[in-house]
């Protein structure tokens, strides 16, 4: 299959809410927003050829009479930016029964995506049960993402980001930065630092069950991020991490 057409996403973010959105029963943005903030990055790899689900939550970080909350999200392919879907806040209120149009508000809606469009890695995984607490296995796929991270060692971390790379690829095609030697140069250069990376705890690791249970994303258990690690010499630079797991040739592995 010939790469899909690049497809971006658009968000509007006003102060004051508090936004959690998931496509396809996948995480994809979670924000609190304390100023005007517009987000945007690629969306292709969030598709599937048919129906495709959004589910849109918002809240207030507290309530002040007679101020309008704003929150919208725009998907547009990219080359001549034609809207594919788009909700905005307080509008979406208007699909909503009289007595449910207050914030905070669940908003569910559906999109058809008629283009071709290759399988991600986590649509044909096996359905999961699994708790929030994770599987061994689960935490093992984890912990070598942390491992390789604090040993600095960019082989070891390149290899546990492998399927990332590859669906990457997969949907925006070659990409000069994720080529084996560019990859290489730049994680090594950046592991090659010093940073203080917080221990491994499996007790403060939550496993959201995502994809009817054929994925699993990492969190801390106030739903940020799993592993975090900051540097030692700028304080202000942090990596944070929170992967999204799926069963790849019957093990699980960090997916995106």
């Amino acid at each position: 299959m010939a790469t899909p057409t690049r497809y971006v996403y658009r968000i509007k973010h006003g102060p004051g809410v508090v936004a959690h959105v998931q496509v396809n029963d996948l995480p994809f943005y979670r924000g609190v927003s304390m100023h005007h903030a517009a987000p945007s990055g690629p969306f292709t790899h969030l598709l599937v050829e048919g129906e495709n689900t959004v589910v849109i939550r918002l809240a207030e970080t507290e309530h002040v009479p007679f101020r309008v909350r704003d929150f919208e999200l725009l998907v547009l392919r990219e080359e001549d930016e034609k809207v594919i879907f788009a909700r905005r806040w307080p509008m979406l209120a208007d699909e909503h029964p009289e007595g449910e149009r207050e914030l905070p508000i669940v908003h569910r809606a559906r999109f058809v995506f008629d283009e071709p469009m290759p399988r991600a890695l986590w649509a044909d995984a096996p359905v999961e049960s699994f708790p929030a607490t994770g599987t061994a296995e689960q935490h093992t796929a984890l912990r070598a993402l942390h491992e390789a991270y604090a040993r600095g060692d960019v082989d070891g971390f390149l290899q546990v980001m492998e399927h990332k790379t590859a669906d990457f690829r997969k949907f925006y095609g070659p990409v000069a930065d994720l080529e084996p030697a560019a990859a290489r140069a730049y994680y090594g250069e950046k592991l090659a630092q010093p940073w203080k990376l917080a221990p491994y705890d499996p007790e403060r690791v939550v496993f959201e069950r995502c994809a009817d249970g054929r994925a699993a994303y990492a969190t801390d258990p106030d739903g940020g991020p799993a592993l975090v690690a900051r540097h030692e010499l700028e304080p202000g630079e942090t990596w944070q991490a929170n992967p999204l797991l799926s069963r790849v040739d019957g093990r699980w592995r960090v997916i995106w």
